[in-house]
């Protein structure tokens, strides 16, 4: 679910279109998820990302927080990454427009 919802916001906000036109793409190198709460099938919940970049512009840290309907917090997931060049498979600083988006609309 909550990978599902981060592509769903890389779309919205057009980064999907731009990995495909710069042959980049972000990647992902672990994930911490933590369970603070038990959520069921259909219930509502509300999915929060923070996008941190580091200051080389290569490495990502994503947050995303899912709370309930009660507005608490019942997972929390820690992914670091970075921006992989999928012709020259390294990470790599992403064209100026991909980073542009990260920063408008994903970073804290």
């Amino acid at each position: 679910m909550a990978n599902w919802a981060y592509w769903e916001i890389c779309d919205r906000v057009g980064l999907l279109k731009l990995y495909n036109l710069y042959k980049v793409s972000g990647i992902v190198f672990d994930t911490h998820m933590e369970f603070k709460k038990e959520v069921f099938e259909g219930e509502q919940v509300t999915i929060h990302l923070r996008f941190s970049i580091s200051n080389d512009n290569r490495k990502i840290l994503r947050q995303l927080d899912i709370y309930n309907d009660k507005n608490e917090l019942v997972v929390e997931i820690i992914s670091k990454g970075g921006f992989l060049d999928l012709n020259k498979r390294k990470i790599v600083e992403p064209p100026k427009q991909i980073l542009d988006i990260c920063i408008k609309y994903l970073k804290e």
